[in-house]
């Protein structure tokens, strides 16, 4: 019979008969293998691998016989190890000794098996079931991890590493959670507890700092009767707090601090206070000759002194001042409640009381001879409309306002369109005007709705590059190309009014990559609810610099979007045969503005003529930069003019897509011409002159919008003002100094009529 190795340690069983006269060297080696197991061995994985597989070898030695067994070698991930043969049932101190922060895993067969995390050591047995064989763990050893899975009793736990609590029950008692300790506890050191702090006996804390929210369900008291402490409570403003003073037994509000009670909710010795504190106020500085009386909504109000000869009188339920013995405004209509109030043609001399700040008043279709007289006993303006039409009130398109320190004003009809008052009326238009002028990035702002606005305009326009004469990366450049004109767009929303509108962007190129392709970081956005609004940057270059030949750049215009109308800038152009240092030199001209007559025209791109330009102020110029007259490419205007051989382009027209505003504003628009054949004045435009030149170096500027005293003006009193109060045309090539950026500016104008 032969020898076998069957047995857990594969020692070889001599067959009977086997071996005569040589048993004894197969028992000296069995008796080693005896030893092997019973002592330490290790065993090297190969570097970063996933698997590795332990063998028994059958009457020889191998350290996977050992009772203590390590694993060294270099791990990049979690490595199984099967112990073969499967048949093998054994117990092992195995430890994974390796690197690399990976775990081993210790398998035998398809059953269950045991993950030793690095640097730790497992108790574990096989059960050698073949091929469905299991690992299971008896324990882990090391004083770095001790892993108690059922209660223990520790008498003196003493240890300079953290003690691990697995258990994630609460805690509700004094027997319950992880950690039960049936006597003190002291701490050296911070306490942190993660959820509530339950505390059934009195707490003694020595000092209190709170950063969050305090909840308490009962009682609080600080003191004891006849021996009190101070209470301090300190607001946002400095200097100011509300504080008990127990040595003066008050309450006392300092600084900016202010006491706000609820209507009805203020008693003094038993007797309510229910007058409300508009009423009270009515006593606030009186004026002179003024009376407190009852309204129409039974509130107190104050009714202001009647003029000289004038006498109160009653008309049954309302008091007023009449002229005496006279009927001149004998009627009176009290306005007392919010919203709209419509007054008829047969009302006309009637006095028109108004005594609740969100009131407004629509006057009845103008005509000569009718009038009315009113006074507003509130802080608040109150608003004067129109029935229909479009229609003046002192100069002024109304809506109007009549505000208390008006006093007594009388409104009086002139003819089908103009009311006048003998007061100076302030405008119901609000404008408000928003502009990254600081280049800050990451600009933003936000416009608010006012009270009784019918509907909003807004309008964009783009600005324009930031292109200068100076070194840039390393290379100095001399001569800059016209710029590209701005975008523009305009939105009238009449319905579902935003709230509120966020503006922001408007981040100015520059660099000379960012001049060439404006990034969408740098447009001007209008956001909120139902607009989605944006004005972008032209394109602008250098068309000549150190070590260079002079090139040709066509530079596009801005565009914009989310508008009920939106219009691109004109293409700037700049011109190959231009030579900063002699007199061939050749001032390129820049693109037309976006405006409401459309897209901007281009420049002109082919050989100009030279020709006698004229600055702002009228006067003859010749380019600094060589003797001579000095040739120049004519500017795009508007509406999609281009410039041409002999002069700009023309003057554009409203585009019939563009929204109509003269309901609003009471003008409409006139759009100029690009930089030649023009020149403004103070009644619009004369012809047969070149204009549009900023300096003595500059070509032709591109027709703006905005800037031109006929373009779209709001009634500001008895002057009007231009729509952007910045220059928004695109500027002409120049050479040793270009234009600095311009940005762009977006206004909101509540019209309230």
């Amino acid at each position: 019979m032969a020898s076998t190795y069957g047995n857990d340690l594969r020692l070889e069983e001599i067959g009977d008969g086997e071996q005569s006269g040589t048993w004894g060297a197969t028992t000296n080696t069995n008796l080693e293998l005896i030893a092997e197991a019973l002592s330490f061995g290790t065993e090297a994985i190969t570097t970063n691998a996933d698997t590795h597989t332990t063998t028994i070898a059958d009457g020889a030695t191998d350290p996977g016989r050992s009772l203590y067994l390590k694993y060294t070698g270099t791990l990049d991930s979690t490595c199984t190890i099967t112990i073969a043969p499967n048949s093998i049932s054994k117990t092992w101190y195995i430890e994974n000794g390796t690197s690399g922060s990976q775990s081993i895993i210790i398998s035998q067969g398809s059953g269950a098996n045991v993950t030793i995390p690095t640097g730790q050591t497992k108790v574990v047995y096989s059960d050698g079931a073949g091929s469905s064989a299991a690992m299971a763990e008896i324990g882990t050893l090391g004083v770095t991890n001790l892993n108690v899975s059922t209660a223990a009793t520790v008498g003196t736990l003493d240890t300079s590493g953290a003690v691990n609590l697995n258990l994630v029950t609460d805690s509700t008692s004094s027997t319950s959670g992880a950690l039960i300790v049936d006597g003190g506890v002291g701490i050296a050191k911070k306490l942190f507890v993660g959820t509530d702090l339950d505390v059934n006996g009195t707490t003694n804390l020595d000092a209190v700092d709170v950063d969050g929210a305090v909840q308490i369900d009962a009682t609080v008291n600080v003191g004891v009767d006849d021996t009190g402490y101070d209470v301090k409570f300190f607001g946002d403003t400095a200097s100011a707090y509300m504080q008990w003073d127990a040595s003066a037994d008050d309450l006392i509000l300092g600084g900016a601090a202010g006491l706000v009670v609820p209507q009805d909710k203020l008693t003094i010795a038993s007797t309510a206070v229910t007058s409300t504190a508009a009423e009270l106020n009515q006593l606030d500085a009186i004026t002179r000759g003024s009376i407190l009386y009852g309204n129409a909504s039974g509130a107190t109000a104050r009714l202001a002194k009647g003029a000289a000869d004038t006498v109160l009188t009653s008309d049954g339920t309302d008091i007023s001042w009449a002229a005496a013995g006279g009927a001149f405004m004998g009627s009176v209509i009290t306005v007392s409640s919010s919203g709209v109030t419509t007054l008829t043609a047969g009302q006309s001399g009637s006095l028109v009381y108004v005594t609740n700040s969100a009131a407004v008043i629509k006057l009845p279709t103008a005509a000569a001879g009718l009038f009315f007289g009113l006074r507003n006993t509130t802080d608040t303006d109150i608003l004067i409309r129109q029935a229909s039409g479009t229609v003046y009130m002192n100069a002024r398109l109304m809506p109007s306002a009549v505000r208390e320190t008006d006093g007594f004003a009388i409104i009086v009809g002139v003819d089908s369109t103009h009311w006048v008052a003998d007061y100076d009326a302030p405008s119901g238009t609000v404008v408000t005007r928003f502009s990254n002028s600081s280049n800050t990035n990451g600009y933003t702002s936000t416009w608010t709705k006012g009270p009784n606005v019918t509907s909003i305009g807004i309008f964009m326009q783009g600005g324009h590059n930031y292109m200068s004469y100076g070194v840039i990366g390393g290379t100095t450049v001399y001569f800059t190309a016209g710029l590209g004109g701005v975008s523009y767009s305009e939105k009238l929303v009449t319905s579902s009014l935003p709230t509120s509108l966020t503006i922001s962007g408007n981040h100015m190129p520059a660099s000379q990559s960012d001049a060439l392709n404006p990034p969408s970081s740098s447009r001007l956005r209008v956001n909120g609810a139902g607009v989605d609004m944006y004005a972008g940057y032209p394109q602008g270059g250098y068309a000549y610099y150190s070590g260079n030949n002079p090139t040709t750049l066509n530079a596009n215009g801005g565009t914009a979007t989310g508008g009920d109308f939106n219009a691109s800038g004109g293409q700037g152009r700049a011109s190959s045969g231009t030579n900063y240092s002699t007199s061939s030199l050749v001032l390129s001209g820049s693109a037309g503005s976006g405006s409401p007559a459309g897209t901007g025209g281009r420049a002109y791109n082919g050989t100009s003529t030279a020709g006698t330009g004229k600055l702002y102020d009228g006067t003859t110029w010749a380019s600094s930069q060589a003797s001579g007259q000095q040739g120049f490419r004519h500017a795009g205007g508007t509406g999609g003019n281009d410039g041409t051989a002999s002069a700009g382009g023309a003057a554009g027209t409203k585009d019939s897509n563009s929204v109509n505003w003269a309901s609003y504003v009471g003008k409409e628009f006139y759009i100029p011409p690009g930089g030649t054949n023009a020149k403004p004045t103070s009644e619009g435009y004369d012809s047969g002159t070149y204009f549009g030149h900023r300096s003595t170096d500059k070509g032709p500027d591109g027709a703006g919008f905005g800037v031109a005293p006929s373009d779209l003006v709001l009634l500001l009193g008895p002057t009007s003002s231009p729509l952007f109060t910045r220059t928004t045309q695109a500027i002409g090539a120049g050479s040793f100094g270009g234009p600095n950026p311009v940005p762009g500016e977006v206004v909101i104008i509540e019209f309230k009529g």
